[in-house]
Protein backbone atom coordinates (compact mmCIF):
# COMPACT_ATOMS: atom_id res chain seq x y z
CA UNK A 1 0.00 0.00 0.00
CA UNK A 2 1.43 3.42 -0.90
CA UNK A 3 1.58 6.35 1.51
CA UNK A 4 -1.45 8.10 0.04
CA UNK A 5 -3.60 4.96 0.41
CA UNK A 6 -2.28 4.42 3.93
CA UNK A 7 -3.27 7.94 4.98
CA UNK A 8 -6.71 7.63 3.34
CA UNK A 9 -7.29 4.34 5.16
CA UNK A 10 -6.29 5.98 8.45
CA UNK A 11 -8.63 8.93 7.81
CA UNK A 12 -11.52 6.57 7.11
CA UNK A 13 -10.82 4.87 10.46
CA UNK A 14 -10.20 8.15 12.32
CA UNK A 15 -6.61 7.02 12.94
CA UNK A 16 -4.48 9.74 11.35
CA UNK A 17 -2.66 10.07 14.67
CA UNK A 18 -1.46 6.47 14.29
CA UNK A 19 0.12 7.32 10.94
CA UNK A 20 2.05 10.18 12.53
CA UNK A 21 3.07 7.95 15.45
CA UNK A 22 4.00 5.04 13.16
CA UNK A 23 1.72 2.66 15.07
CA UNK A 24 -0.46 -0.34 14.27
CA UNK A 25 0.77 -1.07 10.77
CA UNK A 26 0.92 2.60 9.75
CA UNK A 27 4.70 2.93 10.05
CA UNK A 28 6.37 4.42 6.97
CA UNK A 29 9.93 3.12 6.85
CA UNK A 30 12.78 5.55 6.39
CA UNK A 31 15.39 5.04 3.73
CA UNK A 32 18.46 3.32 5.12
CA UNK A 33 20.46 6.27 3.77
CA UNK A 34 18.82 8.71 6.20
CA UNK A 35 20.93 9.06 9.33
CA UNK A 36 18.29 9.80 11.92
CA UNK A 37 16.36 7.89 14.53
CA UNK A 38 12.65 8.68 14.23
CA UNK A 39 9.60 6.44 14.54
CA UNK A 40 8.29 7.01 11.00
CA UNK A 41 9.01 9.04 7.87
CA UNK A 42 7.11 12.31 8.45
CA UNK A 43 8.39 14.13 5.34
CA UNK A 44 7.14 11.33 3.10
CA UNK A 45 3.86 11.12 5.00
CA UNK A 46 3.36 14.83 4.51
CA UNK A 47 4.47 15.06 0.86
CA UNK A 48 3.26 11.69 -0.41
CA UNK A 49 0.13 11.50 1.75
CA UNK A 50 -1.20 14.68 3.35
CA UNK A 51 -0.28 17.17 0.61
CA UNK A 52 -1.28 14.84 -2.18
CA UNK A 53 -4.65 14.13 -0.57
CA UNK A 54 -5.23 17.86 -0.02
CA UNK A 55 -4.78 18.43 -3.76
CA UNK A 56 -6.60 15.34 -5.04
CA UNK A 57 -9.36 14.76 -2.48
CA UNK A 58 -10.53 18.11 -1.09
CA UNK A 59 -13.66 16.46 0.30
CA UNK A 60 -11.50 14.62 2.87
CA UNK A 61 -10.68 17.95 4.53
CA UNK A 62 -7.15 16.77 5.31
CA UNK A 63 -5.87 20.16 6.49
CA UNK A 64 -8.46 20.29 9.26
CA UNK A 65 -7.83 16.64 10.16
CA UNK A 66 -4.09 17.28 10.38
CA UNK A 67 -4.62 20.28 12.66
CA UNK A 68 -7.02 18.33 14.87
CA UNK A 69 -4.55 15.44 15.05
CA UNK A 70 -1.69 17.71 16.06
CA UNK A 71 -3.81 19.32 18.80
CA UNK A 72 -4.79 15.82 19.96
CA UNK A 73 -1.15 14.65 20.11
CA UNK A 74 0.05 17.77 21.93
CA UNK A 75 -2.36 16.93 24.73
CA UNK A 76 -1.04 13.40 25.20
CA UNK A 77 2.27 12.10 26.54
CA UNK A 78 5.93 12.89 25.95
CA UNK A 79 6.32 10.82 22.79
CA UNK A 80 3.13 12.19 21.23
CA UNK A 81 4.19 15.78 21.95
CA UNK A 82 7.54 15.08 20.28
CA UNK A 83 5.76 13.69 17.21
CA UNK A 84 3.43 16.71 17.03
CA UNK A 85 6.42 19.07 17.26
CA UNK A 86 8.31 17.18 14.56
CA UNK A 87 5.35 17.32 12.17
CA UNK A 88 4.67 20.96 13.02
CA UNK A 89 8.35 21.76 12.40
CA UNK A 90 8.20 20.10 8.97
CA UNK A 91 4.94 21.91 8.16
CA UNK A 92 6.34 25.32 9.13
CA UNK A 93 9.41 24.75 6.95
CA UNK A 94 7.18 23.59 4.08
CA UNK A 95 4.92 26.63 4.39
CA UNK A 96 7.88 29.01 4.44
CA UNK A 97 9.51 27.23 1.48
CA UNK A 98 6.15 27.24 -0.34
CA UNK A 99 6.13 23.46 -0.76
CA UNK A 100 2.99 22.95 1.32
CA UNK A 101 -0.30 23.41 -0.55
CA UNK A 102 -1.89 24.88 2.60
CA UNK A 103 -1.14 26.75 5.83
CA UNK A 104 -2.22 25.49 9.20
CA UNK A 105 -3.12 27.51 12.28
CA UNK A 106 0.47 27.47 13.49
CA UNK A 107 0.07 30.31 16.02
CA UNK A 108 -2.49 28.38 18.05
CA UNK A 109 -0.52 25.14 17.67
CA UNK A 110 2.70 26.83 18.78
CA UNK A 111 0.89 28.16 21.88
CA UNK A 112 -0.40 24.67 22.67
CA UNK A 113 3.03 23.13 22.10
CA UNK A 114 4.61 25.70 24.42
CA UNK A 115 2.09 24.92 27.16
CA UNK A 116 2.64 21.16 26.72
CA UNK A 117 6.41 21.60 26.93
CA UNK A 118 6.15 23.64 30.12
CA UNK A 119 4.07 20.86 31.69
CA UNK A 120 6.24 18.01 30.36
CA UNK A 121 9.79 19.41 30.49
CA UNK A 122 10.93 17.01 33.22
CA UNK A 123 9.59 14.03 31.29
CA UNK A 124 11.29 15.26 28.11
CA UNK A 125 14.62 15.26 29.98
CA UNK A 126 14.07 11.64 31.01
CA UNK A 127 12.94 10.40 27.58
CA UNK A 128 15.94 8.69 25.97
CA UNK A 129 14.27 6.98 23.02
CA UNK A 130 14.36 8.06 19.37
CA UNK A 131 16.31 11.31 19.03
CA UNK A 132 16.42 11.60 22.82
CA UNK A 133 19.14 8.97 22.95
CA UNK A 134 21.63 11.40 21.42
CA UNK A 135 21.34 14.07 24.12
CA UNK A 136 22.34 14.06 27.77
CA UNK A 137 19.09 15.92 28.49
CA UNK A 138 17.02 13.39 26.53
CA UNK A 139 14.35 14.48 24.11
CA UNK A 140 14.57 18.02 25.47
CA UNK A 141 17.85 18.34 23.56
CA UNK A 142 16.03 17.64 20.30
CA UNK A 143 13.28 20.09 21.25
CA UNK A 144 15.96 22.75 21.86
CA UNK A 145 17.52 22.00 18.46
CA UNK A 146 14.16 22.39 16.71
CA UNK A 147 13.39 25.54 18.69
CA UNK A 148 16.75 27.09 17.71
CA UNK A 149 16.09 26.49 14.01
CA UNK A 150 12.53 27.82 14.27
CA UNK A 151 13.77 30.90 16.12
CA UNK A 152 16.68 31.64 13.77
CA UNK A 153 14.97 30.90 10.47
CA UNK A 154 11.30 31.72 11.10
CA UNK A 155 11.18 33.88 14.25
CA UNK A 156 9.04 31.27 16.03
CA UNK A 157 9.76 29.88 19.48
CA UNK A 158 8.11 26.86 21.07
CA UNK A 159 9.90 26.91 24.45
Amino acid sequence: MNIEQTVIKAIERDELYKVLLGEDGYKVELSSFIGTNVPTDWPNIMRGGIYKIFNEYPELNIKSKLEDTLFFLVNKGTFEIYVAISVLFFQIMSEENKTSPFKINKDKLVDNVHDALVKNKTEMYKYKEWMGQYYSNGLWGEIERINNILKEDYNITII
